[in-house]
């Protein structure tokens, strides 16, 4: 459905505003001056449809709410990465075997590591 219940309760709303405050001004109340309320109701009438609502683009504050969830995400991220490598540190300091990462990493790492805890 193109337009929703909202909008065209909008539209009703609109053409009925228009309507009353036609016929509130207009004082003598002859066809033509009818004729013109009912003009200025479909027009109101008209202007919604004109420019229904969209339900494809979101509100700014769930794009706000949505970025914010996602930088908390990127900070719980990079704090268990930071936590990672400080244990490894300390693993490597302590003459532990770092384990899976001076494997993965090659003898690089393990040069870095011993001239870390020097």
């Amino acid at each position: 459905m193109k337009y929703s219940p909202g909008t065209i309760a909008k539209a009703i709303m609109a053409f009925v505003t228009a309507f009353g405050g036609a016929a509130a001004t207009s004082v003598p109340h002859d066809p033509i001056g009818w004729a013109g309320c009912i003009g200025a109701g479909f027009v109101a009438f008209a202007a919604v449809f004109a420019t229904p609502n969209r339900t494809d683009i979101p509100a700014p504050a769930d794009a706000a709410i949505t970025a914010i969830n996602a930088t908390i995400e990127q900070a719980i991220t990079a704090q268990a990465d930071v936590q990672r490598v400080a244990e490894a540190v300390t693993s490597a300091v302590s003459g532990t075997p770092v384990g899976p990462v001076v494997a993965a990493a090659g003898d690089v790492v393990e040069q870095v590591i011993r001239a870390a805890a020097r």
